[in-house]
């Protein structure tokens, strides 16, 4: 995820793609958040993913505030598998709608 800037997320990292696969087939893009190993309790807009988890090789944290969309070319290797487990899935999601400010989505959801 280089080059970086500041406490942006840097060098050769595992991502979590988040964008549906026909927009990465059609764009060139992929939409990512990166994961780390640092052994530290998850902050509330990060998830913890065990190992095996979609394929992952230890314990890691999902970071969320890292949301960044990248072009295809910079994804190394084929992907490692999926998240199936639907629990983490939401939380995933929740975390990134947290930091993307949509907090309110459900209560809207009603409001229509």
């Amino acid at each position: 995820m280089d080059p970086t800037l500041g406490h942006e997320q840097a060098g050769r990292r595992p991502v979590l793609v988040l964008s549906q696969e026909p927009f990465n087939q059609r764009s060139g893009l992929v939409t990512v958040v990166p994961l780390t190993t640092a052994r530290r309790p998850p902050r509330p807009w990060e998830v913890t993913l065990p190992t095996g988890c979609g394929g992952i090789l230890t314990d890691s944290i999902v970071l969320a505030a890292h949301i960044r969309t990248l072009s295809r070319e910079r994804l190394q290797l084929p992907p490692l598998g999926r998240i199936t487990d639907a629990g983490i899935r939401r939380e995933i999601a929740g975390c990134v709608l947290l930091h993307l400010g949509f907090t309110d989505l459900e209560r809207l959801a009603f409001e229509e």
